[in-house]
C-alpha cells in the first residue's frame, strides 16, 4: 500500500465514509443489491481517489473522474427518492461545454439527455 497522502481531514471523511459501509444509509440499508453497490462503490471511490493522488496532473483527472463516477453510484443506491431501478445506474451522464478553454473555466453538467449516473443523483441529493 502507498502512503498516505491524505490530509487529516480528508483522513476523518474517508473514515467516517468507510464506517458507513457497515451499516448503509438510507434505501441501501434494506434492499441487498443497494448495499451491495453502496458498499462496493464506496471502496472504488477511495481506492480511485487514493490513485489520483499518486499520479501526474495529467493522469489524475482519470481517476478522479471514475472515484466521482462511483461516489455518484453510491449516492443513487442510498438515495431513497429513486425507486425501482432508477438507482441502477448506466452510462456517465456529463457532458463538457466549450473545452476549448482554460481548464478553470470548463464547465461538468449533468446530460438530461441520458439516464446516466450524474442526471439521476443531482435529483437525489
Amino acid at each position: 500500500m502507498l502512503a498516505d497522502v491524505r490530509s487529516p481531514e480528508q483522513r476523518a471523511t474517508w473514515s467516517d465514509l468507510r464506517s458507513t459501509r457497515f451499516a448503509p444509509p438510507g434505501a441501501a440499508s434494506g434492499d441487498s443489491a443497494r448495499r451491495a453497490t453502496y458498499v462496493a462503490a464506496l471502496q472504488q471511490a477511495e481506492e480511485l481517489f487514493d490513485a489520483a493522488s499518486s499520479v501526474g496532473v495529467a493522469s489524475a483527472p482519470l481517476p478522479l473522474f471514475y472515484g466521482l463516477s462511483q461516489v455518484g453510484r453510491a449516492i443513487a443506491a442510498a438515495a431513497s427518492a429513486l425507486s425501482g431501478e432508477d438507482w441502477q445506474l448506466s452510462g456517465h451522464g456529463i457532458k463538457a461545454q466549450q473545452l476549448d478553454g482554460r481548464l478553470i473555466e470548463i464547465r461538468l453538467l449533468p446530460s438530461r439527455m441520458t439516464a446516466g449516473r450524474h442526471s439521476c443523483v443531482c435529483p437525489a441529493c
